[in-house]
């Protein structure tokens, strides 16, 4: 979503950031501000992939879940949402990025960016539900299965 939106934004149209028509000056800075913000972007990017490459590397189907790892992979879940919340929250094109908002590329981000961005959260979000869920009922089921009734020891 950000590098979507960084590249409707390298196409200015209207007003600049100080009301004034966009010339090679006002350009080059909000150049300078895309750029910045590709690397931030790419910054959390790879953070979240690494992440998500440890969250699937916890998912090993060959092996039984037991209760310690439901709370391993709960704690990494909760590591990668609060990464995502936190990409959410303090990305380079919101104007919490440039609190002077001189150069506040969120001016020049279409209506449908914070409302996408939320989106994403609520799928993750879900989507780790249902992941954590499937491997509890998996715990469950196989402690039913042993004869101990489904009881934690």
């Amino acid at each position: 979503m950000n590098l979507i939106t960084l590249q409707i934004a390298a196409h200015p149209t209207g007003l600049n950031w100080y009301e004034g028509p966009w010339d090679g000056w006002s350009l080059k800075e909000m150049d300078r501000a895309i750029a910045q913000a590709r690397k931030v972007t790419l910054g959390f990017t790879l953070v979240l992939a690494i992440e998500a490459v440890f969250l699937a590397l916890l998912d090993q189907p060959s092996r039984r879940s037991t209760v310690s790892d439901i709370l391993v992979y709960g704690m990494a879940s909760v590591g990668y949402l609060l990464t995502l919340a936190l990409a959410i929250v303090v990305n380079p094109t919101d104007s919490f990025w440039e609190l002077n908002d001189d150069h506040d590329l969120a001016t020049l981000s279409p209506d449908w960016y914070m409302p996408a961005l939320i989106g994403v959260a609520i799928a993750t979000l879900t989507g780790l539900t249902i992941w954590l869920f499937a491997r509890t009922r998996d715990v469950f089921r196989s402690d039913a299965s042993r004869g101990d009734g489904g009881r934690i020891q």
